[in-house]
């Protein structure tokens, strides 16, 4: 099976506004009815959807806040900050490479009937995972503010971010949904990738004291620069004056391949589910 992808770049995104606008109930439908999915069943229901992050969070903050004493450049709450607001996006990101594998194979028989618009199916389990991140959010600024620790005004940058984050996420899970239907070891790889990715970014250290030889595997890392960029909006430590530049490049680039590589392969799905 051989498939080409023209560069149409414009015409992409103008299809998925196209697609994103004219089911915009059914995608928020099926994503809040995946929110309740998450936690149907449990005895605690959609407390978990807020008792999970606090678990994380303070977590994290006695691992490397008290026991590991986290700092950055000598100073005892920027270490926590840093920590934290590096670990947060991290958390969501490695949520939905875990979930795009099964997006597609979840979801076979919405896939097999001809009139539904499967190009939403990976968008609304994205979109799932960013509520996570909102509960997330909400504690850390919680923290930040028990921790006399000064909310700076480009917290206003932060829908900014989720926006681009989103369109990140959308992309990755396009192109993971779609690749798994054919080749199901996919997921195993992600497994791996999510495992050991978190210690190749800068979230639990700071890049100058990474040996000379071995930091160009966080400078090559994309998703470092999806972290600094969310570290910026919080006034956390940041590491590179670019960021925000090479993110939304990232973002745009990751949704345009990602819906191309879905849009050619979606054609096969029901042959191969």
């Amino acid at each position: 099976m051989s498939v080409k992808i023209k560069a149409n770049n414009s015409g992409v995104l103008r299809k998925l506004s196209k697609i994103f606008i004219s089911n915009h109930e059914l995608i928020l439908s099926m994503t809040k009815r995946e929110i309740r999915d998450r936690y149907a069943g449990n005895f605690l229901g959609l407390f978990w959807s807020i008792g999970y992050p606090l678990i994380q969070i303070g977590f994290y903050l006695i691992v490397f806040g008290s026991i590991f004493k986290l700092r950055y450049s000598n100073q005892s709450i920027a270490g926590p900050l840093y920590m934290l607001t590096g670990i947060t996006p991290w958390i969501i990101f490695s949520e939905i490479l875990s979930k795009s594998c099964f997006v597609i194979l979840a979801n076979s028989g919405l896939v097999k009937q001809i009139v539904f618009p499967i190009d939403i199916l990976p968008v609304k389990s994205a979109l799932a995972s960013m509520f996570t991140e909102l509960i997330f959010i909400i504690v850390l600024l919680i923290y930040m503010v028990i921790a006399s620790i000064n909310i700076p005004l480009t917290i206003f940058a932060l829908p900014i971010f989720l926006f681009f984050q989103g369109i990140l996420m959308i992309g990755i899970a396009y192109v993971l949904s779609s690749i798994t239907v054919f080749f199901k070891d996919t997921k195993e790889f992600v497994g791996i990738a999510i495992m050991f990715g978190v210690f190749t970014l800068p979230i639990f250290y700071s890049p100058t004291t990474v040996p000379a030889f071995l930091k160009w595997v966080i400078y090559l890392n994309p998703i470092s620069y999806m972290i600094d960029s969310f570290r910026w909006c919080l006034g956390a430590p940041t590491l590179f004056s670019w960021s925000w530049l090479v993110f939304v490049g990232l973002s745009t680039f990751s949704l345009i391949l990602g819906y191309k590589i879905f849009d050619k392969l979606k054609t096969f799905f029901g042959s191969a589910l």
